[in-house]
């Protein structure tokens, strides 16, 4: 995915680093990687079961650090709202 430097510096800052074996590597934190999955349902709507059974999982496996209320503002944001169901 391409982004701007700005977008680049604020993923970098804010990932998480973790090393497997000898090697170092970071990877966005929970709140980007919702972002970015309601990004793509946003630009591919044929991702949305995959993608929010991805949130789901993400929100469960990190016990809150991305807030419910954090999540509706990501919703707002990335015009979530269209697909909700009743």
């Amino acid at each position: 995915m391409l982004v701007t430097q700005d977008t680049f510096d604020s993923l970098y800052k804010n990932s998480i680093e973790f090393k497997i074996q000898n090697s170092s590597w970071r990877a966005p934190c929970a709140k980007h990687l919702i972002a970015m999955k309601f990004h793509a349902i946003n630009n591919n709507s044929e991702r949305l079961s995959r993608d929010i059974a991805d949130v789901h999982e993400i929100y469960c496996r990190t016990d809150g650090v991305v807030s419910k209320k954090e999540i509706l503002e990501l919703c707002e944001i990335y015009g979530m709202k269209k697909f909700r169901t009743p």
